[in-house]
């Protein structure tokens, strides 16, 4: 059965903020430390600390099946964009290749990386390149229809690699390290010209551990989870020093999952799930917890319904999203009733601009009519009225005659 985590007040909120429905966990048979879900079913993928690999599906909480791949632990696992392979990396540094149809193994790669490889990334767009990263900070991109590496980075990185990202073409892909340092590596500069100054950027050394690491701002911005519990944001392009920094989190950021353009999820070492929003900075609520464990890997499903996290126990915990969602669909109709009200304002406008313009273009004939008036009861006047009263009365006649400044504006218009 369902149930409903407890909403969970934090000190850097001003008010206590829902959480997300909690669905039931899926246990595997020891510790999960890759997480990733199928693009197109209800399939997961998880690499435990045993080196085996499981897949289930996480709606009918049934497990598909267990292969032991690694020697070590599988750290790591990812789909191919169409779902028919699965990779698998381990502390052995090797890469596995499944049949995610068949579930048989494809290729091995044994001593792909002469240390344990720490995480996986596949490329978007038509490149077929898989990035994967090790402990010692060579990052390799690896072409997987012919499982032989496209790229070697040996020599930008001096500690762990700790995540990955890229731009939507795939053509830029970065990298986070223990080293205290952002890369940027430009693969289409890397594929034409071999000297190293060329083919990446890389931060200045931040003196903070970067753990993680998203694209955001619709590819303008690029945030990096920290050590000290410290959101640092990057300008893209500009890749020397951070460019904004949000503190709160009490603890390390080891894991960033993308809700839109402005907000994501933080993965802290304290167990909190926190909504963030960032540029403008603020600290929409808690989406759940995992009693105490840092939280180490946050995935979205294919469809966006659940999203999937891992600790230090042997579950998977799964949270219906529909929260966010819900969120996302109110603005989007804040924005239409916005969008409708200035429509009905532009309409009432217009229609004021018009009468004002056709009163304004019948006021001067009502005006001669009224002078004319005054004219023939002039005529009809005493005899005995004074000179005076007769140039006071043309006085103001002439006066009636000429429009104002405001009047003259209107007709104008």
């Amino acid at each position: 059965t369902t149930s409903t985590i407890r909403v969970i007040t934090d000190s850097l909120l001003a008010d206590p903020i829902m959480a997300a429905e909690a669905l039931d966990a899926i246990t595997c048979r020891s510790q999960p430390l890759g997480l990733s879900f199928h693009p197109t079913r209800e399939v997961l993928a998880c690499g435990l600390v045993d080196g085996s690999v499981e897949l289930h599906n996480y709606m009918n909480r049934s497990k598909q099946t267990q292969l032991t791949l690694h020697a070590a632990a599988s750290r790591s696992t990812c789909f191919v964009h169409d779902g028919s392979q699965l990779i698998s990396a381990g502390s052995d540094g090797k890469l596995s290749c499944l049949d995610s149809e068949r579930l048989d193994v494809i290729w091995d790669k044994k001593e792909a990386h002469a240390s344990a490889i720490n995480r996986t990334f596949y490329l978007p767009g038509k490149s077929n390149l898989l990035a994967s990263g090790d402990d010692d900070g060579v990052i390799k991109l690896w072409d997987i229809r012919t499982q032989a590496p496209a790229f070697i980075f040996d020599k930008v990185h001096t500690d762990f690699i700790s995540g990955f990202d890229s731009d939507e073409h795939g053509t830029t892909l970065l990298a986070s390290s223990g080293d205290c340092t952002l890369s940027a590596l430009d693969l289409r500069m890397s594929a034409k010209n071999k000297s190293a100054d060329k083919q990446y950027r890389q931060s200045d050394d931040q003196e903070d551990e970067l753990l993680s690491v998203l694209v955001i701002k619709n590819g303008k911005k690029v945030v990096c989870g920290t050590q000290e519990g410290v959101l640092a944001v990057w300008s893209w392009g500009t890749w020397g020093d951070q460019g904004h920094r949000m503190p709160g989190h009490p603890q390390s950021i080891d894991a960033l999952l993308k809700v839109d353009e402005d907000t994501i999820i933080t993965g802290s070492s304290d167990g909190m799930l926190r909504v963030v929003q960032l540029m403008p900075d603020k600290l929409l609520g808690i989406l759940g917890d995992h009693d105490g464990f840092p939280v180490e890997e946050l995935k979205w499903s294919y469809d966006r319904k659940v999203i999937g996290s891992t600790s230090h126990d042997e579950y998977i915990r799964m949270w219906d999203s529909s929260i966010l969602l819900d969120d996302d669909e109110d603005d989007d109709e804040d924005e239409a009733v916005a969008m409708d009200a200035d429509e009905v304002d532009a309409g009432i406008q217009e229609k004021k601009t018009s009468t004002k313009m056709a009163v304004d273009a019948n006021s001067d004939d009502e005006w001669e009519d009224v002078v004319d008036d005054d004219s023939d009861d002039s005529d009809m006047e005493d005899s005995d009225d004074s000179d005076s009263d007769e140039e006071e009365d043309a006085t103001q006649k002439g006066k009636r005659r000429f429009m104002t400044e405001n009047e003259r504006f209107f007709q104008d218009l």
